[in-house]
C-alpha cells in the first residue's frame, strides 16, 4: 500500500510544472514587458521563443543569479557569416533581492563544438570575468538584436574582440521619405571595432559599420545591457554565398530536351530599415563564382557577367559555354546563361 501511494505520489509530481520555474518565467515576462514599452515594439514572438525547460541558473558571488534561458532555432540572425554551430539565449542577472538588474540576447558559434549543454556555464564564467572552457564566438546583443560586443577564444585564450561603438551621424542618403517619428539629425552610425591579438602578442585592428540609430521620438540615448530608448532604425545584412542554377541546351535542342546544370553564387549585401515596406535596400553584389559540380563530367567557361543592385531588387546575369570531350565522337560546344532576379526580402527573410 505504502509502495503504491509512493508511486502516485512521484506521478503526481512529476505531471506538474516546476513552480521555481514558473516563477522566473513570469518575472521575466513581466521583465520584457515592461522592456517593450522602452523598445516601442512588441516581444510575444520572442517570450514564445524561450526554452525554459532548459533554463540554466547559477548563483553569484554578490549573491544574486545568473540565469540564461535558450531561444528555439534562430530568432536572431547569426553575428557571424561563418558556418558552424550556434545558441542563441537570454541572459538575465538578477540580484541579491531578487529583481532584475540587467539582461541582453547572447550567441555562441563554434566550427568544431557541438554540444550545447556546456554553453551556458561558459557564458556564466565569462559574466564571473573567467576564460571561458570551451574556443569559439562569444557574441552579447541588446534585446532587440543589436550587435554590442563579441569575443572569440581558441584554446590558448582571448583572439579578438569587438565592441559597437558609435562614430558619425548617419547620412540620410538612401532613406525613406520624411517620418515624423524619427529625428533624423540625431540618427547615429555605429561600428564594430575589432582587436586581434596574435600569438606573438602583437595586435591588429579593424571597424565595420554594423547598424544606425535613430531615438524614439521623446527620448534619446542609448544603454547597454538592453536598457536603451532607441530603436534601430536600420543595420547591415549580408549573404556571403546565394546559389542558384540554371540549364545549357545543346545547339538546336528540342522544348523539354535534356541540358547540363550550371550552378552560380552571389554575394549580396544590405541594410534592413524598420520602417520600409520592402524591409530594406541592397547595397552591393558581387558574383562569386559559375560552374559545375565536381562529379559533373565535362567543363564550364565562364565568359560573361554582369551584376546590378538597386532598391530592393538586385540581378545577376551569367553566360558562357559548356565543353563536352566524349571519347568517341567530335567535341560539343553549347553556349548559354541566364539572369537571376532577386528580392530583398526573399534573400534576408
Amino acid at each position: 500500500m505504502l509502495s503504491l501511494l509512493s508511486s502516485c505520489q512521484k506521478e503526481k509530481s512529476a505531471n506538474q510544472p516546476d513552480l521555481s520555474i514558473k516563477k522566473v518565467e513570469q518575472k521575466v515576462n513581466a521583465w520584457l514587458d515592461n522592456k517593450s514599452k522602452v523598445y516601442n515594439s512588441s516581444n510575444e514572438n520572442f517570450k514564445n521563443e524561450l526554452q525554459y525547460q532548459e533554463i540554466f541558473q547559477k548563483k553569484l558571488k554578490d549573491e544574486g543569479k545568473f540565469i540564461l534561458i535558450p531561444l528555439k532555432g534562430n530568432f536572431f540572425e547569426p553575428t557571424t557569416t561563418n558556418k558552424g554551430k550556434s545558441f542563441t539565449g537570454l541572459q538575465i542577472i538578477e540580484d541579491k533581492w531578487g529583481n532584475i538588474s540587467e539582461g541582453n540576447v547572447v550567441q555562441y558559434f563554434s566550427k568544431d563544438h557541438s554540444d550545447k549543454s556546456v554553453v551556458p556555464d561558459n557564458f556564466f564564467q565569462m559574466y564571473s570575468d573567467k576564460k571561458p572552457a570551451i574556443a569559439g564566438e562569444f557574441s552579447f546583443l541588446t534585446l532587440t538584436g543589436k550587435l554590442l560586443y563579441k569575443m572569440k577564444y581558441d584554446q590558448y585564450g582571448l583572439r579578438s574582440s569587438g565592441f559597437v561603438s558609435p562614430r558619425k551621424k548617419a547620412v540620410t542618403v538612401n532613406r525613406v521619405e520624411q517620418d515624423p517619428i524619427q529625428d533624423y539629425a540625431s540618427c547615429i552610425d555605429w561600428y564594430l571595432v575589432t582587436t586581434y591579438i596574435y600569438p606573438d602578442g602583437s595586435t591588429s585592428q579593424t571597424s565595420e559599420y554594423v547598424y544606425t540609430t535613430c531615438p524614439v521620438s521623446g527620448g534619446g540615448g542609448s544603454g547597454g545591457g538592453g536598457n536603451g530608448n532607441e530603436e534601430v532604425y536600420e543595420y547591415i545584412v549580408k549573404k556571403e554565398e546565394h546559389g542558384w542554377s540554371f540549364e545549357v541546351y545543346p545547339p538546336n535542342s528540342p522544348v523539354g530536351g535534356s541540358g547540363k546544370t550550371i550552378y552560380s553564387k552571389e554575394r549580396l549585401r544590405g541594410k534592413r530599415q524598420a520602417n520600409n515596406p520592402a524591409g530594406g535596400y541592397f547595397t552591393s553584389i558581387n558574383h562569386v563564382w559559375s560552374g559545375l559540380l565536381i562529379v559533373d563530367i565535362g567543363a564550364w567557361t565562364e565568359t560573361f557577367n554582369s551584376v546590378s543592385a538597386s532598391g530592393a531588387t538586385a540581378s545577376s546575369e551569367v553566360r558562357g559555354r559548356y565543353t563536352l570531350s566524349p571519347i568517341d565522337g567530335p567535341i560539343q560546344r553549347w553556349n548559354g546563361g541566364d539572369t537571376k532576379n532577386f528580392n530583398f526580402n526573399e534573400i534576408f527573410q
